[in-house]
């Protein structure tokens, strides 16, 4: 069981809530053949918004349309926004998720922008990036960018542009009209709600017309602005908490201008994989007599900090960790579990604080090293084995305050009985860069939806004392 405020190391897995549901259903997109609708006269809409006929002009859908596919073959560059609206509603519930997105899209293909949403009444903006074919996103607060599943790429400007791209099909021509102050000709045509379920997953399985509308510029072939509009039933994935029918109102709006704009833009740099070290055993003390031992934590995107080892103080300690940095087991490893006002816990390849490098190792305690200050570097455990060996191994925490009670030694000198208390093992000092340690992204594993800071490498150098 996990006490709070106390750096530990779940040695079971541990069972937890979770959400469950039945496999989504996702829609094939297959390309549909284009129908050529009936011939019906062009329109144009004035400022008053009158409408005036220009039966003059023969261009079908089919034309427009066929302009728009090569425009979009070929790319073009434009600035970009994106507004979003789902309203869930059933019996007197209903809530609207609204999303905003602008930024710049690059040949039809990449685009880089801000995504705007609300969250607990509090407006978030997510610095976004589709390059090649992948989306990545950079949160409020963290250092890096994440890479979306290929399953989980949110709606954007690109997979807008991707789906028009596949579904074009029978529509009507509304007329041409002026959209931005250019001359457009607005098309029309009907979308089974479904059909949409491949960009928004809560529509994949429903039931419902939506009025798709698209205007396209008449001498760049471009699009202009795009309008989805109208209601869905959810489908049986999609019902209320006692199985209610719900409603989904969808309403998306992109316009676009500026084409022809220079975007630059490349694929942003992640952080890498840990790799996977296990041992049989501890390793043995290789530490040099003499020598003054040190170790730098470098944080991806991030700054340093520098530690001092007390290598006379836990010599057995501070051999490990020096062991585990020099084989490359911290690289990559996340902050997986920070508490603000208390410490910040990592060292776990696998970011769940149940992972180590397959070895325990015991307590180890003295008097001149306790958790008297903030920046001690100590190591989490999960308590004793029922033999009363300690179960150290790869994790360790820093302190953002004072925490005595984590001492393994009474005030009085004395040893505290770690089969009734917390007592972990203090091996280091932060002597440079508390700045970067208190920047490090709160985090809580058990529901934490984004991983914590990354540890890029740690680095351990010795000079003479």
């Amino acid at each position: 069981m996990e006490i709070a405020n106390t750096p530990i190391v779940d040695t079971v897995p541990t069972s937890k809530p979770v959400i469950t549901q039945s496999a989504p259903i996702t829609p094939t997109a297959t390309a549909t053949q284009i129908v050529i609708p009936t011939k019906i006269p062009q329109k144009s809409i004035t400022q008053n918004n009158k409408v005036s006929s220009t039966e003059g002009d023969s261009e079908s859908v089919v034309d427009i349309i066929s302009r728009l596919g090569e425009a979009l073959d070929s790319g073009y560059s434009h600035h970009s926004t994106l507004k979003m609206n789902m309203t869930i509603s059933f019996d007197d519930y209903l809530e609207e998720m609204p999303l905003l997105m602008e930024g710049d899209v690059q040949n039809s293909r990449n685009y880089k922008g801000v995504t705007s949403f609300e969250d607990n009444n509090q407006i978030q903006m997510i610095e976004m990036i589709v390059f090649d074919q992948e989306t990545f996103a950079k949160y409020p607060d963290t250092k890096y960018w994440i890479q979306f599943p290929e399953d989980q790429t949110p709606v954007n400007p690109i997979s807008i542009i991707e789906f028009l791209k596949k579904n074009f099909v029978e529509g009507t021509l509304v007329g041409t009209e002026k959209s931005g102050g250019a001359s457009s000709q607005h098309v029309t045509w009907e979308l089974d709600s479904k059909r949409l379920g491949e960009l928004l997953p809560v529509l994949g399985d429903s039931t419902g017309i939506l009025q798709l509308d698209i205007w396209v510029e008449s001498d760049s072939s471009q699009i202009g602005r795009l309008l989805i509009n109208g209601l869905a039933i959810g489908g049986p994935r999609v019902k209320g908490p006692d199985g209610q029918e719900v409603t989904i109102k969808v309403d998306i709006e992109m316009s676009s201008w500026d084409f022809g704009k220079l975007v630059e833009l490349a694929k942003p740099d992640l952080p890498g994989t840990p790799e996977t070290m296990i041992w049989d055993m501890a390793p043995k003390i290789t530490l040099e007599e003499g020598r003054d031992y040190f170790a730098t934590i470098e944080i991806f995107e991030g700054g340093e900090i520098k530690i001092d080892l007390l290598e006379e103080l836990a010599p057995v300690t501070v051999n490990n960790f020096v062991f585990l940095s020099e084989q490359g087991y911290y690289d990559w490893v996340t902050f997986h579990r920070v508490i603000p006002d208390f410490m910040a816990q990592g060292g776990d390849p696998s970011g769940t604080g149940r992972g180590g490098p397959g070895y325990y190792i015991d307590n180890e305690f003295h008097p001149d090293a306790r958790h008297d200050s903030a920046g001690v570097v100590s190591m989490a455990n999960a308590g004793l084995l029922p033999d009363g060996q300690g179960t150290n191994g790869s994790q360790f925490f820093i302190t953002f305050i004072k925490t005595p009670t984590l001492d393994g030694i009474n005030p009085d000198g004395t040893l505290k009985d770690c089969s009734q208390g917390s007592c972990h093992s203090v091996f280091g000092r932060v002597i440079e860069g508390m700045n970067v340690l208190g920047s490090i992204f709160p985090r809580d594993p058990e529901t934490a939806n984004l991983p914590g800071d990354v540890i890029e490498t740690i680095k351990i150098k010795s000079v003479p004392k």
